[in-house]
């Protein structure tokens, strides 16, 4: 009769594959899990910097503007060497447009319409306490869902245009709500000129010789404050003659 033995390196080779195995598909479930996980803060990043890329084009312009009183013609305009100046360090990208990076042109036309806007038909809109309806009338279609890029004709440049802010191109829905925008194509980065005494679209200063008086009662002759009365009261002057005092009584009365 004979007795059958087990290899004892069979054996533990058999355990060690099966632990390599346990640990390798754990590994795959970890990945599997954290994978969405880093894909979003990654696309969180990304809208950040959006953000900041955006906003460094709005004090662009405004810098722009006070400095020669006008808009930039073009994007250009910001980032190259102008009479020694740079007002951008570099061509800012718009990070979520993986296609070329380029930004959706805002222009100002002549009239305070906003021309190349998909929030705002006009400056004074844009001024308004909540502004405007997303997807407002007479502002440009977002298109159909799913695309991605911008293929509107506002996308480039207009010749001799006011360049006033700069917006997404991407149709994408965005994971931050930012300025009630849930999506990217309604991100949109304009320099507000409200504050500026004569750039087009500001608030202009009251006329010459207004002041802020409040209006005069009915039936009362009080003048407004500011405007002195033509014809003041006179003051009553005293009398040229003035009644005589009468004499203190005598010292030592007459006796009878």
């Amino acid at each position: 009769m004979k007795t059958s033995l087990r290899n004892p390196r069979r054996t533990e080779a058999g355990y060690t594959l099966l632990i390599m195995l346990f640990i390798v598909a754990s590994m795959i479930i970890l990945l599997t899990a954290a994978t969405p996980s880093l894909l979003t803060q990654g696309r969180r990043q990304r809208e950040e910097e959006m953000i900041w890329r955006g906003n460094q084009y709005v004090r662009a312009i405004g810098l722009y503007y006070r400095k020669f009183g006008k808009y930039p013609n073009k994007i250009d305009d910001l980032y190259q060497n102008t009479n020694g100046l740079r007002f951008l360090r570099e061509e800012y990208k718009d990070p979520m447009n993986t296609v070329d990076g380029t930004w959706r042109l805002i222009y100002l036309g002549p009239n305070g319409q906003l021309i190349g806007s998909v929030n705002y038909t006009n400056m004074l809109q844009m001024a308004m306490p909540g502004g405007a309806a997303m997807g407002a009338p007479g502002t440009i279609p977002t298109g159909a869902a799913g695309t991605t890029q911008d293929s509107s004709p506002f996308g480039g440049e207009i010749i001799g245009g006011n360049l006033i802010g700069v917006g997404s191109k991407v149709k994408k829905p965005s994971i931050k709500n930012w300025n009630g925008a849930s999506d990217y194509y309604h991100w949109e980065f304009i320099w507000k000129p409200i504050q500026v005494v004569g750039a087009p679209g500001a608030a202009q200063p009251p006329a010459a010789g207004a002041t802020g008086a409040p209006p005069a009662i009915p039936g009362s002759s009080a003048p407004s404050v500011g405007n002195p009365p033509a014809n003041p009261p006179e003051t009553p002057a005293p009398p040229a003659n003035p009644p005589d005092q009468p004499l203190p009584p005598p010292d030592n009365p007459p006796t009878n």
